[in-house]
């Protein structure tokens, strides 16, 4: 997960770009899931506002991008 650090966000639109390439990042903290929840902590806690989410999973029983709006 990247986030970006040093800069102030408060008011500022986030976009989220989540993505597993295996099936041990589906299995734990590192799930799709996983890394939404941990962004949208930090968004929260820095006065942003999601305005997208954008998830992709080379899982091959989960592959397929899938595009979500807040």
């Amino acid at each position: 997960i990247m986030i970006a650090t040093g800069t102030s966000f408060e008011g500022k639109r986030v976009v989220i770009y989540t993505r597993a390439s295996t099936t041990r990042q589906e299995k734990n903290d590192t799930s799709l899931l996983g890394q939404i929840a941990t962004v949208d902590r930090w968004i929260e806690e820095n006065g942003a506002t999601q305005v997208h989410v954008f998830s992709e999973s080379a899982v091959p029983s989960k592959a397929r991008a899938v595009r979500s709006e807040k």
